[in-house]
């Protein structure tokens, strides 16, 4: 509705009466063209080898025991 009203300006009866593919059309011609949809798993895969989170091995896979080690720390 934001988008709507306010950065399109329509008044509430033009944005009701959108149809969703207007609504759209409108979008991408203010924002361009829209992102694509979520990746799949190939693609998550390859970002993850590519920018891996860093040293794993710290991470013990215990919540509670990383909690209290992260409490002495503090």
């Amino acid at each position: 509705m934001a988008f709507g009203l306010g950065v399109l300006r329509l008044n509430p009866e033009a944005f009701w009466r959108m149809t969703p593919r207007e609504f759209c059309a409108a979008y991408e011609g203010v924002n361009g063209k829209a992102p694509p949809g979520p990746l799949d798993h190939a693609a998550l895969a390859a970002l993850m080898s590519a920018f891996p989170d860093g040293d794993q091995a710290r991470f013990s896979g215990n919540q509670k025991e990383e909690v209290r080690d992260a409490e002495w720390l503090s």
